[in-house]
Parts: C-alpha cells; structure tokens; sequence
C-alpha cells in the first residue's frame, strides 16, 4: 500500500510554518513583539500543539502599505520572513491595534 501523497495546500503549510519559525529565532525581542507602529507589523503564527502559543515577530512591512498601513496593502505580499500574507488573510486575522497591523496566521 503506497503512502498519499501530500496536498500542495498542505506543503505550503508547512513551509510558511518552518519559514516564521526560523525568522523569529533570527529577531530580537520576538517573544515581546513590541513593533514600531509606521515600519513593522506583528505576526502571529499560531500551533497546534497544546500549550504552545504559537511564534509572534515583527516583520517591516511591505512597500505596498506606504505610511498608513491597511489589511488590504497586504495582500499578494510575502513578508520578508517568508510568510504569504495572502494565507494568513484568508485562513487567519488581521486588524489594526493602537496604531500597529496583527496578522494571524494559523497553525498547522
């Protein structure tokens, strides 16, 4: 009996899973994710591990959000960590909160 195959929506899963790890490891601070309101949005990429809340960093936002940043300037973007904000928009949460962009994603 061959083992299935994985679906592509659940490799990309994976990898934008491994891509925020990996990238908030490399960010200072990560674990407070205290980020500057005009350059940074927060990401929060939940788990489904239990117990575990998941990994949170700061990413500079894109380009495309100018100086007054929206949901909607993230879409089509990938951050810089690697995360596809487009996933994180349609499976997760975004909103403004005291002047800084969350985006959550979920976990796998």
């Amino acid at each position: 009996m061959r083992a299935r195959q994985p679906t592509m929506e659940t490799v990309v899963r994976a990898l934008t899973a491994v891509a925020l790890a990996l990238a908030s490891t490399m960010v200072l601070g990560c674990s407070e994710a205290e980020c500057e309101a005009t350059t940074e949005l927060r990401v929060t990429f939940g788990s489904d591990i239990a117990g575990d809340d998941g990994e949170v960093s700061c990413d500079p936002l894109p380009e495309a959000c100018g100086e007054t940043p929206t949901c909607e300037c993230l879409q089509g973007q990938t951050l810089e960590s690697g995360v596809n904000a487009d996933f994180c928009l349609e499976e997760g949460t975004c909103a403004l909160k005291e002047g800084v962009l969350h985006l959550t994603c979920p976990g796998g």
